[in-house]
């Protein structure tokens, strides 16, 4: 059975987060799987409800080791996974679990693009230095995911679709949308300070002024 670590949060394929460990149970949980080398999964949970569709955490790093036996650790996300059934006999959860993949692996090029290109427009606006980069490779749904606002029930919702452009079609509905908020929030922002004095107002070019002749 596969040690079950219920958080509230999301964890992707490819995604990489710290977890700082604290509890008894999972100090035991998570040194059972440093020692035996093996991922532990991670589910969300959300109103005292398991999700079923989670991702496997493989531990990459113990970062620090503290006096009360508590320590950091940074893991990966691998793959996705179905929980089928729970085991309640030890202090922690475990679980049996199935491979959950994609029905197909064929994704649209162009639209991967434009999801790109508006998560980059979402990291300049957001003030982000990676916004104003060398644009990297063009990256998958998942990785893009991990900074693009979000929220729980939407990224729970993302890691259970089986379908890369499904998933990147609904990054693409949510980037637009965040993207035009921050824009016209931005654009009150500068009206407020401008206070209606003349010199916040843009130049108006008088040769290309249309209306009464």
């Amino acid at each position: 059975m596969t040690p079950l670590f219920p958080l509230n949060l999301v964890l992707c394929p490819g995604e990489v987060l710290s977890l700082h460990i604290f509890e008894d149970r999972y100090k035991e949980m998570i040194g059972q799987c440093l020692a035996d080398n093996t991922p532990f999964g991670i589910l969300l949970v959300e109103n005292h409800q398991l999700s079923t569709i989670g991702c496997l955490a493989r531990i990459t790093e113990v970062v620090n080791r503290f006096a009360d036996g508590t320590f950091d650790i940074r893991v990966e996300g691998t793959s996705r996974f179905e929980l089928l059934s729970v085991d309640r006999k030890l202090a922690w959860l475990r679980g049996t679990i199935t491979p959950f993949e994609d029905l197909s692996t064929e994704f649209n090029r162009d639209l991967q693009a434009t999801v790109n290109r508006l998560h980059r427009d979402l990291l300049r606006l957001a003030g982000s230095e990676e916004g104003h980069r060398q644009p990297p490779p063009p990256a998958g749904s998942f990785i893009l995911s991990h900074s693009s606002g979000l929220s729980l029930r939407d990224k729970q919702k993302l890691v259970g679709m089986r379908d890369e452009n499904a998933r990147l079609e609904f990054l693409e509905h949510h980037l637009r949308n965040v993207v035009a908020q921050i824009r016209y929030f931005e654009e009150v922002k500068s009206l407020i300070r401008a206070n209606g004095d003349p010199r916040h107002f843009p130049p108006v070019d008088l040769d290309r002024l249309g209306g009464v002749a």
